[in-house]
């Protein structure tokens, strides 16, 4: 199978290397993937891939980034071309791209989120916070899954983050209360008219994960389950959208076990993607293609997924540099680990990612 993964990211990487250890497939890939063949195309040149597509007989995209979401490339190559694209249509992409499109969806179906408001004007947003109950968490409307929710614990620091997001340029600010809590994402591999349970990650500031759900109590991981995943799926049809692919549904758990609705995810997250990889004992490739077709319900009753737990951590180490610029060095570990094990694993994790 000839195969095209687009997407900068470290899990674009990840799922090309994955698709290329299938000696069946050639895979191409823009993220300088050193198992696939590398390519070089422009973001915003929708010609440009559509062309490259066309003339090399490709079966299947995958657009892993959220930034090729609104080139309208899923639409236009199913309509030229046998290609098999992997990601939201122009309809379901605004519940990806935007935060407060899928804040607002939640809130007309009452599912709990936190409070938010959206902005266009940075004095509105100014005077909001001058009534608000802190901490808030202040970002820009468009996702940026790079750049994880961050809570402001005063006046101060709130103002000069709205300030700084309109004079960058951003039309939209999204102001929410911040929920403290684990965040809890479950998830899904949706062909239209079925949805299949995959797994599901507790993460810790986005910055260590498991699939080990001892974390979570049983009756939340019901509630989530049995009360909030259906309630949304149906309240998607309902409104009309045929969403086929990954799904992610991320939730924040408060102590008191109230479960707020955060945001969809179009894909694995950039650190959960470490654990659907080893995870997923079915051809990644082969159930997304089922998915979108509509065959997946007539193939399978279930994914195989590996019974084992893993840990994925992303540690940062940020370096200020000269022009003003921050990188980042990202260490990512992924380790198998027993049942018994996998607390102390969690723990000796932490104080690698603190050390380093």
């Amino acid at each position: 199978m000839l195969c095209i993964v687009l997407g900068k990211s470290n899990k674009a990487k990840k799922v090309a290397q994955k698709l290329a250890q299938n000696k069946k497939n050639i895979v191409f890939s823009n993220s300088n993937c050193e198992f696939a063949n590398n390519i070089d195309v422009q973001i915003d040149n929708l010609e440009e891939i559509k062309d490259f597509i066309i003339a090399n007989e490709i079966n299947l995209l995958i657009l892993v980034d959220e930034i090729y979401f609104n080139l309208g490339l899923k639409e236009e190559l199913e309509a030229c071309s046998d290609c098999m694209v992997i990601s939201p249509d122009d309809a379901m992409a605004p519940l990806f791209l935007n935060n407060s499109t899928a804040k607002k969806f939640a809130y007309k179906n009452k599912i709990l989120t936190p409070k938010f408001a959206v902005f266009e004007r940075e004095a509105a947003a100014l005077e909001y916070i001058q009534t608000a109950d802190f901490p808030l968490i202040i970002r820009p409307d468009k996702t940026n899954e790079l750049e994880p929710p961050r809570a402001f614990e005063t006046k101060r620091n709130a103002r000069k983050r709205i300030e700084n997001l309109f004079q960058t340029g951003n039309k939209k600010v999204l102001i929410e209360n911040y929920i403290e809590g684990i965040i809890y994402t479950k998830y899904l591999l949706q062909d239209g008219a079925l949805a299949y349970n995959l797994f599901q990650t507790v993460s810790y500031f986005d910055e260590v994960s498991t699939n080990n759900d001892k974390y979570i109590k049983e009756n939340v991981k019901s509630k989530v389950e049995n009360i909030i995943t259906p309630t949304i799926l149906n309240a998607l049809m309902e409104e009309g959208y045929d969403y086929r692919g990954i799904l992610g549904l991320k939730f924040v758990v408060d102590k008191n076990e109230n479960v707020y609705f955060e945001n969809f995810l179009p894909f694995f997250s950039e650190l959960d993607t470490n654990i659907a990889l080893e995870l997923i004992e079915d051809e990644l490739e082969q159930i997304l293609i089922d998915s979108t077709t509509g065959e997946l319900n007539q193939n399978k009753t279930e994914i195989n997924i590996s019974p084992k737990y893993a840990i994925s951590i992303d540690a940062k180490d940020e370096i200020i540099t000269d022009s003003k610029n921050t990188m980042s060095k990202t260490i990512d570990i992924l380790k198998y680990v027993a049942d018994n094990e996998t607390i102390k694993l969690l723990d000796e994790a932490i104080k690698y990612w603190e050390t380093h």
